[in-house]
């Protein structure tokens, strides 16, 4: 595993892809697309542990140091919004509206635009 007590960006090919992308292209199109990412990324989507105790550990050490950085070092302290289980994750993503998705708060979808942007 190359992850041992801290997240290493330049190990992760997909994360300097997506950064390197960003760092090259400024258009705002692009940055509002990688934006609207936000409400369903995949590190907020969490197994219920009482359905899965194997998959929670697994996401919870893959993912819980990424919640961990982002909270202390990008989102001042605030946390993102979590689903816990299928019916959860389901119903927030599967919305038919513009706000499909986590209802992060607010506060988190600025900082990310102003980091992004």
């Amino acid at each position: 595993d190359s992850e041992t007590t801290y997240l290493r960006p330049a190990q992760m090919p997909l994360m300097t892809l997506a950064c390197t992308a960003l760092d090259q292209n400024d258009s705002e199109d692009t940055q509002t697309k990688v934006l609207s990412y936000l409400p369903t990324d995949t590190v907020c989507f969490w197994t219920d542990p009482m359905e899965d105790r194997v998959l929670a550990r697994k996401q919870e050490d893959a993912w819980g140091k990424v919640h961990e950085v982002c909270t202390e070092h990008f989102f001042d302290g605030i946390e993102p919004a979590k689903a816990f289980g299928v019916n959860e994750g389901l119903l927030l993503s599967r919305r038919n509206s513009s706000a499909a998705g986590l209802p992060h708060p607010p506060q988190i979808l600025e900082l990310a635009e102003r980091f992004v942007r």
